[in-house]
């Protein structure tokens, strides 16, 4: 099947969409706070949580729409609604409960332009109460989740909601697990790239590459009867193109303009980051070309020049133009994996579109 060169016109409208996933989301987190919005301290607190919501590519929310589309042929509509949009919404908000929890972890300051979680609540608390202020606003952003889920599953039958809300519930196992294998990651040592290579593509399916593409597809899939066959298939390519969304994302890290990403360029640097892209960059380094790439890794006073040294790096090795083949590698087996079905034109276009908004981007 050579969905790249599926004809017609343009099929998914992220920006409506986006709309109205983020206008139902506020919706939802304005109306499951009523419980504590009479204590004075509460907006405050709600004000922190708002920070994480109603922003970002809400392409969890869009793959969950797209696994329900490619199952039963509707349930991609724009602007989205039913339940398959509250699904999508539930995702998002388990989206901005890893965000919240991630950056807290890696020490980030920025996060979509705006300060992040412990930054924030530093302004009115000393830090050791800043940073678990991070940890509640996360877990009250993933109860939400399941809230949201319960809502809109609460009309299915019981069998049905069952499985999903297990399906989500090892979502959030399995991405703590990733978590955990992420802080190992920070340990292994920097003269070992191929090995720093495989563990980080086993972290980066675990932790992010499955949360952010695979799983919400089969979850949209499952909610709608999805065929055995088809949600293989989700699985085999939602992990490939995971894991072509998280190499992008390593790529953003380190090259975008802040006012695009709305993260800082030098945060992947300076926190040292373990990527892909960094141990291809390591392998084809020189021993010069190391040492200014270890001075600036982990450096949390790294400058602009040394940023600018390390990009540098990146392209004069060969690692910049590796890791874009690994990641059109990464693609063309996710449209392999679809082989075997019999998929329409306006399917195969919706899966093209969906592909290119996870790889082709630039925040």
């Amino acid at each position: 099947m050579d969905v790249a060169k599926v004809p017609g016109p343009t099929l998914i409208d992220l920006p409506q969409f986006s709309s109205a996933v983020h206008q139902r989301t506020l919706e939802l987190a304005s109306q499951l706070a009523k419980p504590y919005e009479k204590h004075p301290e509460f907006n405050r607190f709600k004000s922190l949580v708002d920070s994480y919501l109603g922003e970002g590519k809400t392409l969890r929310a869009l793959g969950v729409s797209v696994g329900a589309f490619l199952a039963e042929g509707s349930y991609l509509s724009f602007p989205p609604d039913g339940f398959i949009r509250d699904l999508g919404v539930a995702m998002e908000f388990y989206q901005a409960s890893a965000l919240v929890h991630d950056d807290l972890i890696d020490k980030v300051d920025l996060r979509r332009n705006h300060q992040t979680i412990q930054v924030a609540a530093g302004k009115f608390l000393p830090p050791a109460a800043a940073d678990a202020t991070a940890v509640l606003v996360g877990d009250y952003l993933l109860s939400l989740t399941h809230a949201v889920a319960n809502l809109a599953l609460a009309e299915k039958e019981a069998q049905l909601a069952t499985q999903l809300h297990d399906y989500i519930a090892g979502i959030t196992a399995e991405v703590a697990w990733g978590q955990y294998l992420d802080i190992l990651t920070e340990s292994h040592p920097l003269t070992d790239p191929q090995g720093l290579k495989a563990h980080v593509l086993d972290v980066i399916t675990v932790k992010s590459g499955r949360y952010s593409v695979m799983h919400p597809l089969v979850l949209g899939a499952l909610a709608v009867g999805g065929s055995a066959d088809l949600i293989s298939a989700l699985q085999t390519a939602g992990t490939a193109w995971g894991l072509a969304f998280q190499m992008r994302d390593d790529e953003i890290g380190i090259f975008s303009e802040e006012s695009v990403s709305g993260k800082s360029v030098s945060s992947d640097i300076s926190e040292g980051k373990r990527t892909v892209l960094l141990a291809l960059t390591l392998e084809r380094a020189s021993a010069a070309q190391k040492d200014t790439l270890l001075a600036a890794l982990g450096n949390r006073e790294v400058t602009a020049s040394q940023i600018l040294a390390v990009q540098e790096i990146i392209h004069a090795t060969g690692a910049y133009q590796v890791h874009e083949e690994l990641i059109g590698l990464q693609l063309e087996k996710g449209f392999a994996a679809f082989g075997g079905l019999s998929l329409d034109t306006k399917h195969q276009q919706v899966l093209q579109e969906f592909a290119n908004l996870l790889v082709n981007r630039r925040y």
